[in-house]
């Protein structure tokens, strides 16, 4: 579980669909959904070479509901600060809404999202 999820043997039985970062610079993402309505948010930025940054980990839980036309997401465990994750101004397909200071919906139609500035894709099982 270092990354904030469950144990791989869980994630083909009981995961609905992933978030995933694509290769990039920045960091690390991933957003799991799990079958009984909990998901877990994991975001790892990566520190930029010959800086003084350093890597933040952040890791959060909440539940999902899922709708015809999006499924929400409630961050209820040491949520992020939504809007600086969820950036509306990096959505280019108006994929997400920003509800509130703890809540996005997120369209269900979606095959990829911008979280924190970098393309996340989706899988679903």
């Amino acid at each position: 579980m270092q990354d904030g999820t469950r144990d791989n043997n869980y994630i083909a039985r009981d995961t609905v669909e992933i978030f995933q970062s694509q290769a990039n610079d920045v960091a690390d993402i991933r957003l799991t959904l799990w079958t009984d309505s909990t998901f877990n948010f994991y975001l790892r930025t990566l520190p930029q070479p010959m800086s003084n940054e350093e890597e933040t980990v952040v890791r959060s839980t909440g539940i999902w509901t899922k709708e015809p036309t999006m499924t929400r997401l409630i961050f209820l465990k040491d949520r992020p600060i939504i809007n600086a994750v969820f950036d509306e101004s990096y959505d280019k397909k108006n994929s997400f809404t920003v509800i509130n200071d703890s809540t996005v919906d997120i369209n269900s139609n979606a095959n990829e999202i911008w979280i924190w500035g970098v393309s996340c894709l989706k899988k679903q099982y």
